[in-house]
């Protein structure tokens, strides 16, 4: 009787440590869900680059830190050339995980503001180190994909 009873309990803790597990996942894909296609990211955007972050900057704010993401630009991929200079991350479910030294292909959001604030949902791909030949494939893929889209919404 006392093996069932044991048996009982562990299957418990077993089933409670599943839906917690399955209900952190569930959250955590909830917390930032901007699978839109390349398209999309244009489609809002002012312009592309293909970026190579150099350092990242914590900037203390009043309310929220913001991180400044230092860059050298590596080439621009839209047809409008405007970068801004400066780029900032605010902390959240949709900030990207960028690190010096990879290449990233950002879209500028089309807004007046001062700040240009990027994240998962205004269109960033890593590329991770421009040397590696994925890397080079993956940018003239999308250098391909970005003059169509430049020729479909321009004319």
């Amino acid at each position: 009787m006392r093996l069932n009873e044991g048996l009982n309990d562990i299957k418990k803790n077993c089933l409670v440590g599943v839906f917690l597990l399955l209900s952190f996942e569930s959250f955590s894909a909830f917390a930032c869900n901007c699978g839109y296609s390349l398209e999309h990211f244009y489609e809002k955007s002012k312009s592309v680059h293909l970026i190579k972050v150099t350092n990242l900057k914590l900037i203390k704010a009043s309310e929220t830190n913001n991180v400044k993401v230092d860059f050298d630009l590596t080439d621009t991929l839209s047809a409008n050339k405007s970068i801004p200079k400066n780029i900032l991350l605010k902390p959240g479910g949709c900030t990207p995980s960028l690190m010096p030294g990879f290449a990233y292909v950002i879209f500028i959001p089309k807004n007046n503001s001062t700040e240009t604030f990027i994240n998962k949902c205004t269109g960033i791909i890593e590329l991770g180190l421009l040397e590696h030949p994925a890397a080079q494939e993956k940018v003239k893929a999308i250098k391909e994909e970005i003059i169509e889209l430049d020729r479909k919404f321009s004319g």
